[in-house]
């Protein structure tokens, strides 16, 4: 029988609050807890008032992914605001070297600026790299 290992990651610094109510459970207020990590923020989340949606997750996703593969944040060098900057301004994943090219496909579509371009969750396990991954393969 195969067991089946896996890693959940979490950045409890801002999350969605979950609201129970009799018929659904919605989303609620953003809340900020702990210190706030921006060189995972996405586009929309920088600006302010910051826009956070969904798929300003994803975003983090391929943040995490550039942190797995190079330890450490995408953008290294730059100070807070330089960071910022560039990411209002990127669109696509930061310059990597040695990556194949599953996994550069993977970081591009998590790092489209424009977060309705960005897949779902749904979308991304279905990936090639993801499945590659679940698999053993890498």
């Amino acid at each position: 029988q195969r067991r089946v290992h896996g890693v959940k990651l979490a950045d409890l610094s801002r999350c969605k609050r979950l609201v129970e109510t009799k018929s659904r459970i919605t989303l609620r207020d953003t809340v900020s807890i702990g210190t706030l990590n921006r060189y995972w923020d996405a586009p929309e989340v920088s600006r302010n008032p910051p826009n956070w949606v969904l798929e300003s997750d994803i975003w983090a996703v391929g943040c995490t992914v550039v942190q797995l593969l190079t330890g450490t944040h995408p953008w290294p060098g730059m100070q807070y605001k330089q960071g910022i900057v560039t990411v209002m301004s990127t669109d696509g994943p930061p310059p990597l070297s040695n990556i194949d090219d599953e996994i550069s496909t993977f970081l591009g579509l998590c790092f489209k600026r424009t977060a309705k371009e960005r897949p779902s969750c749904n979308r991304l396990l279905l990936h090639p790299f993801v499945e590659a991954a679940s698999s053993g393969i890498i």
